[in-house]
């Protein structure tokens, strides 16, 4: 079965602003909620990961993919 993806459901602005204030890709999301939460009071986004990840991909790809987690080597 596949999945519909939902990326106009994404509050652009919010999502620009997550992506500043996220470490990395992987907690891009929680800073959305988080955001959303702040300025409405309520962590209903009306969107899920997979829509802002593909929001994203669709309208900020390489800002999103320099958010990657790049591995450190270890130092001997």
């Amino acid at each position: 079965m596949k999945t519909k993806y939902h990326p106009e459901k994404v509050i652009p602005g919010l999502a620009r602003i997550a992506l500043e204030r996220a470490k990395d890709n992987k907690c891009v999301y929680s800073e959305y909620v988080r955001g959303h939460w702040q300025q409405t009071g309520s962590l209903d986004t009306g969107c899920n990961n997979a829509d802002l990840i593909v929001w994203y991909q669709m309208n900020m790809p390489t800002e999103f993919a320099s958010k990657e987690i790049k591995k450190q080597r270890k130092q001997v």
